[in-house]
């Protein structure tokens, strides 16, 4: 855990790292408070929420995602394959609107949630993927696995969330969960 804390605090430029937190916060209390009114509306415009609320969640993941990329600042050049880099954002795009599709018309809302949070984890490792380096990229598996289901854990729990709580708590409670999915 301490190599990922350095990694962040040192070879990062911490001011976009924080506009990333940002606009993953934002996208997230966006996405969750369009997929909660997926819940409420009738059949045909609850296709219309859900189409927003996975666009809105999707570009939010790949744009948290693209902008720590950039705040990256490695001692070598890095460069971006654009097919892979494009093939991410459609990945975000297309899996979390699959996942709240799910979450909106299934009982536990959670099993749409898990989706979401192995968009964000397929996303982020294809993401990856389109980063040329002038070496090798190693990956620590656990790392890696912690990631996948930290991510899924927390995306579930916040579609469950936004399902399963009333009141004020349910939105906020969501995005949060959400947001910890995305940034784990």
């Amino acid at each position: 855990m301490l190599t990922v804390y350095n990694c962040i605090t040192v070879d990062h430029d911490l001011r976009l790292v924080l506009l990333a937190a940002f606009i993953c916060m934002f996208a997230s209390f966006s996405a969750l408070n369009l997929l909660i009114h997926a819940g409420r509306d009738a059949a045909w415009r609850r296709t219309l929420w859900v189409l927003g609320a996975g666009t809105v969640a999707g570009c939010g993941i790949w744009a948290t995602h693209f902008i720590a990329m950039l705040a990256f600042r490695p001692s070598e050049q890095l460069s971006y394959d654009p097919g892979t880099t494009v093939l991410s954002f459609i990945v975000a795009i297309v899996f979390s609107t699959i996942g709240f599709a799910i979450a909106a018309r299934v009982k536990p809302a959670g099993i749409g949630g898990a989706i979401v949070g192995l968009a964000i984890g397929a996303m982020h490792y294809i993401g990856m993927a389109a980063v040329n380096a002038h070496g090798y990229i190693v990956w620590d598996r656990g790392f890696v696995a912690a990631s996948i289901i930290l991510g899924t854990l927390f995306a579930a729990a916040a579609t469950q969330a936004a399902f399963s709580l009333r009141g004020v708590w349910r939105v906020h409670a969501a995005w949060v969960l959400l947001t910890l999915g995305i940034c784990s």
